[in-house]
């Protein structure tokens, strides 16, 4: 994936306002940070909002994502065991007529990471199996700190083996159009997306091919509190040079709902799914793609806004809804800013 990392809200105008002045921030802008999603073009959630002419934003957002994906090997063998910090620039600017442009660019950095030991913490702490589907054996038997990013073909051949990595990601370009005019209420709009092969393919930071797809961003007002969001997508993948079995077409979604109490703060609960990007021939691994989160976003001033989120796969219900999270990073820790002009 190339990251389509579009900062949603950063560019606010009147438009993107509820029935008594409070501003609709959006969903939060994380997807699932499996390393072969990354692969391909991924939209990021956003409202189906459009800036006006002129106004601008630049944001800067942090991911931390701890990936464990061991399971019990069927024909291939997978091993996903390592932590990912990727820091992620964005350029927003709307440009007129209901339409905008933004540029997307992520640095990426795969590494034995920190954070081993407050998952298994956490698990303890909810209750949670130590053992499940992505790793039969347990956080303990499989120790901490590790970067590895393996995968094993039928007849014992590694066609990925990677450890530490670092390097920019694959860099993203998009253009939004409103598609009907945006009031309190409603909202929708169009983004048409590209991706470069800036990433380095031979160290599983990109693909290594041009990739291109449609968003479509809609976005509902159930009240003064609350507002649902949805986005809708297919890309073509383009493919990926150094991972076999990369599907051409991928079909993505984001649902979101928002919570907006007063003038500064949100809450929002979000799932994302997607098809499969690259098919390992392991059962497990190649089941549905889909991570929940829970996030925050706080208005600081009319120009600075913070937020953060933490998004789980399928561990938290023990993968027992599968729509809610299944195949994804064990964990995502993301917080972000977003200045406004």
């Amino acid at each position: 994936m190339a990251l389509a990392l579009l900062l949603p809200g950063c560019a606010a105008g009147a438009q993107d306002l509820a029935a008594d002045g409070r501003e609709w921030r959006g969903p939060i802008p994380i997807r699932n940070g499996r390393p072969y999603n990354q692969l391909t073009l991924q939209f990021t959630p956003e409202s189906a909002d459009v800036p006006g002419a002129g106004k601008s934003s630049f944001g800067a957002q942090l991911d931390i994502f701890n990936n464990l994906l061991v399971p019990s090997p069927r024909g291939t063998v997978v091993q996903e065991d390592f932590e990912e910090q990727r820091l992620t620039l964005s350029w927003r600017k709307g440009i007129g007529h209901g339409a905008e442009i933004a540029i997307v660019a992520p640095i990426r950095y795969r590494d034995g990471g920190f954070l081993d030991p407050l998952m298994s913490v956490w698990h303890r702490l909810l209750g949670l199996r130590d053992r499940n589907r992505d790793n039969p054996l347990g956080r303990d038997a499989i120790g901490d700190f590790h970067s590895i990013l393996r995968l094993t073909d039928r007849f014992g051949n590694n066609v990925v083996n990677e450890g530490n990595a670092f390097g920019p990601g694959d860099v993203s370009a998009t253009f939004k159009r409103s598609l009907l005019r945006q009031n309190s209420r409603s909202g929708l709009a169009a983004r048409f997306g590209i991706k470069l092969p800036t990433g380095n393919p031979g160290l599983v930071l990109g693909s290594g091919t041009f990739g291109a797809g449609l968003s479509l961003d809609g976005r509902y007002n159930l009240g003064p509190w609350w507002v649902v969001h949805a986005n809708v997508e297919r890309v073509w993948s383009g493919g990926a040079t150094r991972v076999p079995s990369a599907r051409s077409w991928v079909n993505g979604y984001v649902l979101a709902a928002e919570y907006r109490p007063n003038s500064r703060d949100s809450y929002v609960l979000q799932a994302d799914g997607s098809s499969l990007v690259v098919e390992t021939g392991n059962r497990r691994a190649d089941q549905s793609q889909t991570t929940f989160t829970i996030g925050y976003e706080r208005t600081l001033d009319r120009r600075t806004i913070l937020y953060g989120s933490f998004s789980e796969n399928g561990d938290w219900n023990n993968h027992h809804i599968a729509f809610l999270g299944n195949v994804g990073p064990d964990y995502t820790l993301t917080t972000g800013v977003k200045w406004r002009r």
